[in-house]
């Protein structure tokens, strides 16, 4: 729970930047830290520490947008990384197949690391900004309306909850 600027109290519903900032950076970097080694040791098949190296460089930048209740972000990220890292693996193919690497591929590789690098340092930065943005939203008020399966005695039909 983050503390509300108004009153200096916790107020429900608030998230701390600190947090969203800390998901995000630990998210990444304790994974990363702990698998890459296992994999550049192996240099084989792909087994479960490359999983997790590339589970951690895919999803972990978007953790603190998924702890600040902002899905949208996080997503974009992830979708981001996802083909960086498709471009990336492309490239890498090219180089170990008959014809050998070629300027095509080796720009493919490149240019996926570039994108897919830049998308991991934004995501991480930008995770505080997501909890400011989910708080300001949560100042303010905002109405939500969310309408839900529901099978009761009645029947089946839908139930609609407001938030404020």
């Amino acid at each position: 729970m983050a503390v509300s600027a108004e009153s200096g109290e916790e107020a429900p519903g608030l998230r701390s930047k600190k947090t969203a900032l800390l998901w995000s950076l630990l998210g990444t970097a304790l994974p990363t830290a702990a698998s890459a080694p296992l994999v550049w040791k192996a240099r084989g098949a792909p087994d479960g520490a490359a999983i997790i190296l590339v589970g951690a460089l895919i999803i972990g930048p978007s953790l603190g947008h998924f702890y600040a209740a902002r899905p949208g972000p996080a997503f974009a990220g992830i979708g981001i990384r996802a083909l960086a890292g498709g471009a990336v693996a492309v490239g890498g193919l090219a180089a170990g197949s008959e014809q050998g690497a070629t300027s095509g591929s080796n720009a493919m590789a490149a240019i996926g690391a570039i994108v897919g690098g830049a998308s991991l340092v934004w995501d991480i930065l930008r995770a505080p900004h997501s909890a400011q943005v989910h708080n300001d939203k949560v100042r303010r008020g905002q109405v939500g309306i969310l309408i839900t399966p529901s099978i009761s005695a009645a029947g089946v039909g839908l139930l609609a909850t407001a938030t404020f």
